[in-house]
């Protein structure tokens, strides 16, 4: 009996993560053909050996840096033949406490990773899913956007 992905070809950017791995096994589970990305390489690995793909389809990914994402995708059209959809599962929390006493530093890093990280994912992966002749991209966030926080 087929399965709702047999054939699609999926790329996961936070595929190690919490929300990441959920979607791995979810994708799996439905018949897809998985490359996986993060930036945890033993996360990865161990994600790697309970979902069964081999070492050419997952990669230590730095979704800030425009050359690692870049590299990722073009390892995963390799590794897969094509890229029909890409999920966005990297993302990181604030800081705990006030925004007014938040580092620089660390509001840097929360917006490198959950917005530049999702722009260069998307920036390196709608070529190839164009390339394959059309697809899907998944971008998650935080349910904390749904509600006020009175840690402003």
């Amino acid at each position: 009996m087929a399965k709702r992905f047999d054939g699609r070809r999926v790329l996961i950017a936070g595929a190690a993560g919490a929300l990441g791995s959920a979607a791995a096994r979810a994708f799996a589970g439905e018949g897809a053909s998985l490359f996986a990305a993060d930036h945890d390489g033993a996360a990865l690995e161990a994600l790697a050996a309970e979902l069964q793909f081999d070492a050419g389809r997952h990669a230590v990914t730095d979704v800030t840096d425009d050359k690692s994402v870049a590299a990722c995708v073009a390892a995963a059209e390799v590794a897969l033949g094509g890229i029909d959809i890409l999920v966005n599962a990297s993302g990181i929390a604030g800081p705990a406490g006030m925004m007014i006493d938040c580092a620089l530093e660390d509001w840097d890093r929360l917006f490198a990773v959950n917005v530049r990280g999702t722009f260069l994912m998307c920036k390196h992966t709608i070529p190839a899913i164009r390339r394959a002749g059309g697809g899907a991209v998944v971008n998650y966030a935080s349910s904390a956007g749904l509600a006020g926080d009175d840690s402003l």
